[in-house]
Order: C-alpha cells, then structure tokens, then sequence
C-alpha cells in the first residue's frame, strides 16, 4: 500500500489538526458559557479567621469584632418594659455577635441579619433570631462607602461546640468567611 493509500485508510480513524481545534473551540465555548451562566464569578474561597480580624474583598470589608455566649441578654426600648432580659429558651444559649461591614465597591449592597450563619462541630447550623437589644444588625441596602454595624444573635443548645459564624462576602473573587469562635 502506497502513502496516499494508507492516509485515506486512516483519514476516518485519526483526527486532523482542523477537527482537534474545532474540538478544543467548542470545549471552550462550553466552558465560557458554564461561567456566564454562573455570573462570570468564580466560586466563593473560603476563609478562616479569628475574632477581631477582617475579611475583605473588592467590594466588602467584614468584621466579628465580639463574640460571647450567655443565658440572657438586656432588652432595649419598649420591649424593655415587659421584661429587662431576653432569656434564652430552656436547655439554650444564645451566642451574640458584634459585626461591621463597611461598602468597599461601587453600588449599594443589601446587608442584614441573614446574611451570617453560626454552625458547630456536628455540622448544625444556626439562623439568626431577632435581637432585642440595643444596636441590632441593620437589614437595608448600605451605599458605597457607608459602614454599618450591629447586634445579631442565635439560639443554639448548650452543649453545641466548636462554634464558627460564617457569611460569604460578594466581590471579584468572593470569600466564604469563616470566624472561629473561642468558645
């Protein structure tokens, strides 16, 4: 068999350099569409930090600046009227933190409470529950520039440990941010 007759035998069997890069164009496309359809964001990192330090992406700056555990907590305003303390339900704690977000980007972010989470070493997670005191976690759009700051507790049982708050910060390259409490 001659050279042109082997490469007509095998002009089925083995790919040319035209298909591999019509291949490797449409693997591409597929992969671009993928990140489009995702926001063109890549997937949040995440992030451990320790009370009292800073989380920051091109648009968010976010501290746990406190973070305690107790039975009770003083209520403010009216609510003070029927009861001084918040108690925490039977066989609960809360566990109250103190968070300020300052607005790094260009356009207003909505922030709230919602935004964070407490879970423990079993892998349980925690909402926030309306704060009574003084100085509770806005829930509103916060314009570029702006800090806010506040109040949000949680209700978890008394034997949870290994407690982490965590709140995924938005930006160019967002960060899944993790506040390991020291209790």
């Amino acid at each position: 068999m001659d050279r042109e007759s082997k490469m007509r035998a095998n002009q089925g069997k083995m790919p040319n350099s035209v298909t591999i890069a019509i291949l490797l164009t449409v693997v591409a496309s597929l992969v671009g569409s993928a990140i489009a359809c995702s926001g063109g964001k890549p997937p949040p990192v995440t992030a451990y930090y320790q009370v009292g330090q800073y989380a920051e992406t091109s648009d968010v700056i976010l501290i746990i600046g406190s973070a305690e555990r107790t039975d009770k907590y003083n209520r403010a305003g009216f609510q003070a009227i029927t009861a001084l303390y918040e108690h925490a339900p039977s066989g609960t704690e809360f566990v109250i933190i103190e968070a300020t977000v300052t607005n790094v980007g260009r356009s207003q972010i909505s922030i709230g409470p919602e935004d964070f989470l407490l879970t423990d070493s079993q892998g349980r997670e925690y909402k926030p529950v309306g704060y009574k005191g003084l100085y509770p976690y806005p829930h509103k759009r916060l314009p570029a520039g702006q800090t806010a700051s506040g109040v949000i507790a949680f209700v978890v049982p008394e034997i949870a440990a290994g407690l982490e708050a965590t709140s995924i910060l938005s930006g160019s390259a967002p960060i899944h941010s993790v506040w390991v409490l020291a209790f």
